[in-house]
């Protein structure tokens, strides 16, 4: 370098010089470690709690844990829709893993071929079987067996410490331990769908709950189902668990109990069978269902987990409709049993009870002809009282055509006709006669007496039985009594929902004109010649009406027989109404009429 002045002169061989190039080499080379350190240091300090959950969230699986169903209760607490145990044999492929796949499936076929040799059991396990599930379902034991015979329990509880990866697992399975007993009320539940689940996204393994797809196990799915648990499973890159690191409980579905008396619905159910037909009992100060039957019936527990092609079949073509629920999906002809409302239009319409009409047996309305008193009977001078007592069709005919029809509907409209009775389950509203433009004379006189434009439901039929009875309050029906928690581990069970008696109207009568009907309806049932005589017992004094609905299809005719009725429990003071349909039947007084007497003497 040369210096001219202040300024000095860089030689450019300087720049070549191989000290420089090291030097900067070093710097380099210094730099990418500076570089990498500060890459590392943030990595595993910064941002460790975000890497670690990466980690996790690729070898964590969460499996959820069904809750245990809760149960449906009589009101005595009697369990009519519960949870047993189904010993199931399940194998754990994470312990019978070997150094690569094909050794580990050996071990699998070889577990699995013991465990049915041991238990008699055929095996059906494929390689592609066991195979999808380690592929899929890495988390969670493969079940091999249900339903263990008590047999089949003893042999293999003496092989299992012999067999790795062999768990005897007790799991809940729903069952209904009297049969067919209420089966149209409980319904049935059968497996979810784990693809429509809210909360499928939660889990990487799902078991689904059963879900309630009928009567009240439908209606109650929600207090009945209980809160998931969930585990959290660790597995390795080859899909087998390495350890559980925590688990959740579930929480037990809450028990429903129901206003169902235990022996009454037993003895409903006895009275209907070999019967085509519905009885319905209720509280007929409060509403409560105290019995409800339908005829024919079928198992619930056939349908779970699911039923056979075969079952299903055999009840599906059943020309008796086995599901449906007579008492509140049923919709029939009244036949006399209306006439009670009737008789009330009647008087509210402005006509006396001592009123005398000529009863010569028939009267000029019908559709082809005359209408006939039953039995071709001749009443002669009859009033309300004894109209209702002999049942006698001219004189509500013709007292009903002075009414006519708007007052006869407002009538019925007030006792329920025609309207949802509030019941939890499915109910038809039956038809409510009304004015129309083609509305003819002769279809009000079939009206007045339980024929032709007029339906309801048994159902309906022991509520407005029950208001004739009480005073007047039309009550709504109701099954479910109290919803509560299940009481574990010596814990009281908290209640979550009681009913409350809800009235839903009243029949728009006065005090007077209801109490002619009632004496009306004491003789039915308790002075001779009164048509519901056979519904006579020695533990409640009814009061009722009989009645008998012609049907006409295109392939028969046949009788519905009917008998309504309500009456006090001497002994607990309790007022009681009742419904009886009977299909093809003879008449109401000597097919249903005796059916409700004997209820009650084998109910109390």
């Amino acid at each position: 370098a040369t210096e001219t002045g202040d300024t000095a002169i860089m030689n450019p061989e300087m720049l070549t010089s191989p000290r420089l190039r090291i030097g900067g080499l070093i710097f380099v080379v210094c730099l990418l470690y500076t570089i990498l350190a500060i890459q590392l240091w943030t990595m595993q300090v910064l941002r460790r709690d975000e890497y670690q959950d990466r980690s996790r969230m690729q070898s964590a699986r969460t499996i959820r844990i069904p809750p245990i169903r809760g149960r449906i209760l009589a009101r005595n607490g009697e369990p009519l829709a519960d949870n047993r145990v189904s010993y199931d044999v399940k194998l754990h492929l994470a312990e019978l893993r070997a150094r690569n796949h094909s050794e580990t499936l050996i071990r699998i076929r070889s577990a699995i071929s013991e465990i049915c040799s041991r238990t008699g059991r055929e095996n059906t396990f494929t390689d592609a079987m066991i195979e999808r599930h380690m592929n899929y379902f890495p988390g969670i034991p493969m079940i091999l067996f249900r339903d263990l015979s008590p047999a089949e329990l003893a042999v293999l509880q003496e092989t299992h410490p012999l067999i790795t990866g062999l768990e005897i697992a007790a799991e809940p399975v729903r069952t209904y331990p009297h049969g067919t007993f209420a089966a149209h009320l409980l319904g049935y539940v059968k497996p979810g769908d784990a693809a429509k689940a809210g909360d499928r996204s939660s889990f990487f393994y799902y078991i689904p709950d059963p879900e309630g797809r009928e009567g009240l196990e439908k209606y109650c799915n929600e207090s009945l189902r209980g809160t998931a648990g969930r585990r959290l499973a660790v597995v390795n890159s080859t899909g087998f668990v390495h350890e559980y690191l925590e688990e959740e409980a579930a929480i037990h579905g809450k028990d429903v109990r129901l206003t169902l008396d235990f022996k009454a619905q037993q003895c409903a159910e006895r009275l209907l069978a070999g019967k085509v037909g519905a009885i319905v009992v209720l509280n007929a100060n409060t509403g409560e269902i105290l019995a409800m039957a339908s005829s024919p019936t079928y198992k619930p527990e056939l349908f779970y987990p699911r039923i056979s092609h075969e079952d299903y079949q055999a009840l599906a073509q059943n020309p008796d409709q086995v599901f449906l629920n007579r008492a509140s999906a049923g919709s029939y002809m009244p036949g006399s049993i209306i006439k009670p409302l009737t008789a009330l239009a009647i008087l509210k319409h402005g006509h006396s009870p001592d009123d005398i009409f000529e009863c010569t047996g028939r009267v000029p309305y019908g559709y082809r002809g005359a209408i006939k008193c039953m039995f071709n009977a001749v009443h002669g001078e009859i009033n309300i009282y004894d109209a209702l007592k002999r049942s006698c069709n001219g004189y509500f005919v013709t007292a009903g055509m002075q009414c006519g029809i708007h007052e006869l509907s407002a009538m019925y409209a007030s006792a329920g006709i025609g309207s949802p009775t509030g019941f939890e389950l499915f109910e038809r509203k039956g038809i409510l006669p009304k004015h129309s433009p083609k509305w003819t004379d002769a279809e009000t006189a079939y009206v007045a007496f339980g024929q032709g434009k007029v339906e309801l439901t048994p159902l309906q039929a022991a509520v407005y039985a029950a208001a004739i009875g009480n005073g007047g309050t039309r009550w709504k029906p109701f099954l479910v009594k109290n919803i509560q928690t299940q009481g574990m581990n010596k814990e009281e069970p908290i209640s979550v929902f009681d009913a409350v008696p809800e009235s839903k109207g009243r029949l728009d009568v006065t005090p007077e004109q209801l109490a002619v009907v009632q004496e009306g309806m004491r003789q039915v049932v308790q002075e001779k010649g009164g048509s519901g005589r056979r519904a006579q017992n020695s533990k409640v004094t009814l009061s009722g009406k009989t009645g008998t609905a012609d049907v006409v299809t295109q392939k028969e005719k046949y009788k519905n027989a009917w008998f309504i009725g309500y009456g006090k429990d001497p002994g607990t003071g309790e007022l009681y109404s009742i419904a009886v349909i009977i299909e093809k039947g003879e008449s109401g007084g000597l097919t249903a009429a005796p059916v409700a007497g004997e209820f009650f003497e084998m109910w109390k």
